[in-house]
């Protein structure tokens, strides 16, 4: 919950090149990493649920989303390792899968107009900036997180 009020209220407004970084797909994702129980889908499903309530978006859109990238993630949690770079990367893929899922089920909706280069703009910066921010904390994260796959 605190990293949804965190996306919607602080990181949303840091912009670049009018996107923001997408906090929540990243913790979603980097939780399925380190944690072993599949209860990592509830917690996609919860904070995409969140994530609509918050916004103006169709209500189970983002929900379904996250799902997807919480059940994505938990998938890969075995493959790889879990350097810094590795776990970067695939929050990068993980996070592109989203935006492309989103795009085209709100596409579907109704809740997306076909404005390309938006849409190519947000599909190349976002999980740019989410990469990036992965190889700033994650190396944070690692000393602040107790459960491990090890």
């Amino acid at each position: 919950m605190g990293v949804v009020v965190l996306q919607t209220s602080v990181v949303g407004r840091l912009q670049i090149g009018g996107v923001s970084p997408d906090l929540v797909t990243m913790v979603v994702a980097y939780a399925a990493f380190r944690l072993r129980d599949n209860g990592v889908i509830l917690l996609g499903f919860f904070s995409g649920l969140l994530l609509d309530a918050s916004g103006t978006s169709v209500i189970g859109l983002l929900a379904f989303v996250m799902t997807l990238v919480a059940w994505g993630a938990s998938l890969t949690r075995e493959q790889g390792g879990r350097g810094v770079l590795v776990n970067a990367l695939r929050i990068l893929l993980l996070t592109l899968a989203g935006i492309a899922v989103h795009t085209v089920m709100g596409i579907a909706f109704g809740e997306w107009s076909l404005a390309v280069w938006e849409t190519l703009r947000r599909m190349a910066l976002i999980p740019v900036l989410n990469f990036v921010l992965a190889v700033v904390l994650f190396p944070l994260s690692n000393r602040l997180w107790v459960p491990s796959l090890k």
